[in-house]
Parts: structure tokens; C-alpha cells; sequence
């Protein structure tokens, strides 16, 4: 089964196994490599004294900053008092793992900046993960003094340990062994954190310190003591009943926002007259936390008096929660699986961000790689967290542009290829960026144009790209009925080579129709019988076909595998050269790739078509790796 190349650079992943630290000195004195990570985001007037701070409490420990676009100064004022330094796009859970994938420690342990650490942090961690049975812990948080803050604190903590879950990252660590087998924090909807430690729990046991992290109040004193502690609650109550992530991020959305803070140079202040080695340091903007908007709180207002009086039902207090954002249909995954798994639901419309358009999708493309997208294995490769939209081949209109796109407007007709981290076809609605999107080719339906992004761009960038494919050279190809194969063919005859193909005896006429001067039946006929000394051999099938395909390359030739590693052994036996393709999007090649269609010279073969609600059965087809061509979603009515 061809991948189209994404697959080719995945690395064999270990099983999931609890592996401790390495541990120096006696067991009275024992401490593990510990790395500190420490999310940033616009916090200049307080790093350096946090970060001070921070060594005199944890000596020995690597520090690491990771920096999600701070532009106060934040990185040049933390400069000299970390280890290393890792830049991130603005979201706590992609810093946090910015920064643990440079970490060098056995044990990561995540702190954020509004905090003053215990004494013998260190030797306390150390403590708990020298049980080898134990993937982890966490150091209780502690709020200033005040009534609603003990209750706010001993809630959390109690009804955490009792509903087994933990809200928020700060104060968490665990080995980095088990880190990486769960795929680190979830880029998920609101509740990364809870979802870290679910999976983290599904490792081992996790142990929390009575030692306490003092933290910064500045949240509640923005938005009011009550008044956020019961959004905090709200919300994890939801998340308790199975409320999906989805759901509550358009709760969120609706209910939460950035909240007015208060002044950081004050903060520092009061800080500062504090002992030596003693911060109450002050957290920068809401990206690393929930925070309610005081702009928009009717219908919070509504869900706290029903929830008192008892009058809303839980499914009543999420209907009205959600009832103002809008939605979509879309196939939603929630877990890794077979197929049974693509879930047809409402979800949250995407909104575009300012280097992003929103398309109004009218059909889908499927791939392989949809299908590898369902397991854990890859998923984690591709850095796919749960729950997810599926689907990179799209086509439909422009509906919002943002702020700085320059190159689309709203109306236009596109075709993209989506990013395998982020995906999102397999609906009503995407986001694509400039370098993703092209204009769709005039002459072909939006349904034939969702089947082409991810298939033409491999073939254009196998050959074009990679083998530097030329006039009168000659390319062997093998499966060209396939997806990937159909426009192989084509864009090679289009560049003026001699095309042999191999497809199956049902679609040998196909070869032929679409321009290949020699069609193999692979069935009756080996083809290094048939082809010798060939310029450029392009596989997408792998194992033994790939094997053979070493030998019948002329000395300087090359070879290009979309689905396994090339043998570099062979490649010096034969004199020649190769590679493994992995596929990028790239704009320009699409609008290549869509003139050649409108120039007639490439022809789109599609299959069959499934409504977006049977993409099970459409995933289920692919799967058996003898589709014809491209098999596509058809999303929403063609537009007249």
C-alpha cells in the first residue's frame, strides 16, 4: 500500500515500557537529570528574576525556555540564565513539547513563571521516582491566603485525587522515557493538561508532593475569585461526564476569552520586596490558561444560576453553552482504530487565522495516509493529538480570508493539500494557508480537484524535483493506475520522457489511455524483462518490486521510493543514485500542476465517490490498495 512517500522516514517505535532515570550518588542523596521547561509568552519584567529564582531552588538542573513569540524582550532578558532555548508557535502544549523534545534529562518537569518552587524540589522528585513502578507526580499548587482561594485549592486537589484527574500542567514531571511513548501533551481542544495526565496514569502510578508551588493570583484578581473558580469548575464537571473536547472548547469559546490583566511592572514590584531567591513572579496572557471574558457573560451568567437552582440539565447547560457558536458536519476521530472509528458529527467551524483562508470544502480527497493517520504509531509521527479531523485533499470556496493573505479573496475556487499535522478535509469547513491552496483548475468539478493535491505534488516532486526527470529520458512506474501512478504517467509524458508503466491486466487499457508507451502487466510478466537501463524508476509499491528495481537502472540513473528506505548498498552496486520522497505542500506546483490539467495534458481519474458521511466505507476501499485512481468525499453540491 503506497503512503505517497510521507511515510518513508518513520522510525521503528519502542514499546511502552516504565525505564527510570539514571540516578547519582547514595540513596539518601540521589537526584535524577532533571530538565525544567518553562513556557514563556511576553513575560520580560519578570523572567530574570524567576529564572534566578529558579537555580538557587533546583542547582544542576537544565534549564530550558520555551519561547512561544514573545516580543517584550522576554528571550533577550532571559539570555544567560538557561540552558537552551526553543522557539514554538504560541500554544502551551506545542512550547512544552518544543521544549522536551531538546531536553537532555531523564526526568522533565514543567514549571511556569508565576511561580516560587519549595525547598528540595529536587530531592522530592527524586523521592517519588525512585519507586520504579511510579511514571510521574506533580507538586500541589498553592493560592495566596483568602477563603475562596482555600476552597478553590482544596477542591481542585481533592476532587482531582477522587475523579483521578489533574487540571493544569504547572508543577507536573514525569521520565522522559514515558514522555515520549505517550506523545507527549495533546494538542487538543482546552484540555491538553487533563488529557496528559490521563495518558500519563495509563503508564503507571503518579504520585503527588504535599510540597506546594506558591503561584501568582493574577487570573482571579482580573476576572473575580468567584467568578473564575466556578468557570474552572464548570467546565472539568462537563469534561467528567464525557462531554467531548470539541463541545467544550465551543463552551470555552463562548463563555472564556482574554481577560484584562494586571500591570506586570506592579507585579515585579511586590516581587521584589520579597527575600532573595523568593519570587511571586506573574503570568503573561491567556494562552497558558482559562480565563473568562468580562465582555461576554450572559450566557455564563445563565449556566451558573441554572446549575444552582438545578433547573439545567447537563445537556441542557451544554446546548445553551453552545448554541451561539456555530458548527459543522465533519468525520470526527476520538480514538486510534480501524475504521469504525471516523465518527460523522457536529464539530467546531474553524475559524482562519490571519495567515490562513477558510474554505467552504466541496469535496475530499482520499489517501493512504488517511488511513495511517488512525494509529498511534503514526499519528505521533505526524504529531496528529486526539480527537481529530481527518482528510489533506480538498477543494471549494474561499469563504474569509485573513489578515494577511494577499494572494486569494473570498469566492475564489482552490484546491489545497493540507498539512499532515493539522488535516481537517474531511469537512464542511478547513483553514489552509497560501502555501497550501492554489487556484482550482477551471476545466475539472470541485470533486475531481479534491483528487489531485496530494498525489500530483508526490509525482511532480518524485520526478521533477528529486530525479530531475528530463526530455527523451526514459521512466519506469510502477503501480501506474494508482493514485500517485495516473499523474506519474502524465506529468512524465508532458515533460517529453518515454514512459513504461506496470498496472494490473484490468487496467492496462488505462496505461495506454493515459499516454504510456509501454504497458507491463505485472501478472503475467516480470518487468525487468521489459525494461532495462532506465533513466528513472519511480516505486510506490516497495518489498520485492523495489528489490528488483536496483538492477534495471543505467549506471547514473536514479531511483525514487515513496514507500520504504532506499538500500544504499545497492545504489553502490549499481552505480546509481536514490532516494526516500517525503511530500511537502507547495503551492506553485499545484498551480503547475492545475495548468497542465486545463491544458488538457493531464487527465484526473476518480473512481468512485462516497458522501462524506460513508468516508468509513471510502477508507475501507483504499485500504485494499487497488483503487483506480483517486477515490473522493463529496462534501456539499456542486455550485452552478
Amino acid at each position: 500500500m503506497a503512503f505517497y512517500g510521507i511515510l518513508a522516514k518513520v522510525r521503528p517505535h519502542d514499546s511502552m515500557a516504565v525505564r527510570g532515570p539514571v540516578w547519582h550518588g547514595s540513596r539518601a542523596t540521589c537526584l535524577p537529570d532533571v530538565s525544567i521547561i518553562v513556557p514563556v509568552l511576553n513575560e520580560a519584567p519578570l523572567i530574570r528574576p524567576f529564572l534566578r529564582h529558579l537555580r538557587a531552588r533546583a542547582p544542576g538542573a537544565e534549564i530550558i525556555v520555551a519561547d512561544g513569540g514573545s516580543s517584550d524582550g522576554t528571550v533577550d532578558l532571559a539570555s544567560g540564565f538557561y540552558d537552551q532555548l526553543v522557539h514554538s508557535e504560541r500554544s502551551r502544549a506545542m512550547q512544552m513539547n518544543a521544549g522536551a523534545r531538546v531536553a537532555r534529562g531523564d526526568v522533565l518537569w514543567f514549571v511556569h513563571a508565576d511561580a516560587e518552587l519549595p525547598r528540595g524540589c529536587l530531592d522530592e522528585i527524586a523521592q517519588i521516582l525512585h519507586q520504579a513502578t511510579v511514571v510521574g507526580g506533580y507538586f500541589r499548587i498553592r493560592l495566596p491566603q483568602g477563603p475562596v482561594y482555600r476552597l478553590t485549592d482544596g477542591f481542585a486537589h481533592y476532587a482531582g485525587i477522587l475523579l483521578r484527574m489533574r487540571c493544569g500542567d504547572h508543577g507536573l514531571f514525569c521520565r522522559s522515557t514515558v514522555f515520549q511513548d505517550i506523545g507527549g501533551f495533546p494538542e487538543v481542544p482546552l484540555m491538553e493538561d487533563v488529557e496528559f495526565f490521563r495518558r500519563l496514569r495509563s503508564c503507571g502510578r503518579v504520585v503527588h508532593s504535599d510540597k506546594r508551588i506558591l503561584v501568582s493570583p493574577r487570573r482571579y484578581e482580573a476576572i473575580g475569585r468567584v467568578r473564575l473558580t466556578f468557570a474552572y469548575g464548570f467546565i472539568a464537571t462537563l469534561y467528567v461526564f464525557g462531554v467531548p473536547l470539541p463541545k467544550l472548547a465551543s463552551i470555552y469559546k463562548r463563555a472564556c476569552g482574554d481577560a484584562p490583566v494586571a500591570d506586570p511592572n506592579r507585579m515585579a514590584t511586590r516581587r521584589d520586596r520579597r527575600p532573595e531567591n523568593q519570587c511571586m513572579t506573574n503570568k503573561t496572557d491567556s494562552v497558558h490558561s482559562i480565563s473568562l471574558s468580562l465582555n461576554d457573560m450572559g450566557v455564563l451568567n445563565q449556566l451558573m444560576h441554572g446549575a444552582a437552582t438545578g433547573f439545567l440539565t447537563l445537556t441542557q447547560m451544554v446546548a445553551l453553552a453552545e448554541s451561539p457558536n456555530p458548527t459543522m458536519k465533519a468525520i470526527v476521530v476520538h480514538e486510534y482504530g480501524g475504521p469504525e472509528v471516523l465518527k460523522y458529527e457536529d464539530a467546531p467551524k474553524p475559524e482562519p487565522k490571519e495567515d490562513q483562508i477558510l474554505v467552504r470544502v466541496m469535496a475530499a480527497g482520499v489517501n493512504p495516509v488517511d488511513e495511517a493517520s488512525r494509529s498511534q504509531k503514526y499519528a505521533k509521527f505526524f504529531g496528529i493529538t486526539l480527537p481529530f479531523i481527518p482528510g489533506y485533499d480538498i477543494a471549494g470556496v474561499v469563504e474569509k480570508i485573513g489578515a494577511k493573505i494577499t494572494r486569494f479573496r473570498t469566492g475564489d475556487p482552490v484546491y489545497a493539500y493540507l498539512s499532515l499535522k493539522d488535516g481537517g478535509g474531511y469537512a464542511e469547513y478547513a483553514v489552509a494557508t497560501e502555501v497550501e491552496a492554489a487556484p482550482k483548475p477551471q476545466s475539472i468539478t470541485f470533486g475531481e480537484a479534491a483528487g489531485v493535491p496530494v498525489v500530483a505534488l508526490t509525482a511532480w516532486q518524485a520526478l521533477i524535483d528529486t530525479a530531475k526527470l528530463s526530455a527523451g529520458q526514459t521512466v519506469l512506474i510502477h503501480g501506474g493506475s494508482g493514485g500517485v501512478g495516473t499523474f506519474a504517467v502524465q506529468i512524465a509524458k508532458a515533460r517529453g520522457a518515454k514512459v513504461i508503466a506496470t498496472a494490473s491486466t484490468a487496467n492496462q487499457d488505462l496505461l495506454k489511455q493515459l499516454g504510456a508507451d509501454v504497458a507491463i502487466d505485472y501478472t503475467k510478466q516480470k518487468f525487468e524483462d521489459v525494461a532495462k537501463d532506465v533513466d528513472v524508476v519511480l516505486d510506490s509499491v516497495g518489498k520485492d518490486t523495489l528489490a528488483r528495481s536496483y538492477g534495471v537502472v543505467k549506471k547514473g540513473g536514479f531511483i525514487v521510493t515513496l514507500v520504504a528506505r532506499i538500500d544504499q548498498g545497492e545504489l553502490d552496486k549499481h552505480s546509481i543514485r536514490g532516494a526516500s520522497l517525503g511530500v511537502e505542500p507547495n503551492s506553485s506546483q499545484l498551480t503547475e500542476i492545475g495548468k497542465l490539467i486545463d491544458e488538457k495534458k493531464i487527465k484526473v481519474v476518480v473512481s468512485q465517490t462516497f458522501p462524506l458521511s460513508e468516508a468509513m466505507k471510502a477508507q475501507q476501499q483504499v485500504a485494499t490498495g487497488h483503487t483506480r485512481g483517486k477515490i473522493v468525499l463529496r462534501v456539499a453540491e456542486e455550485p452552478k
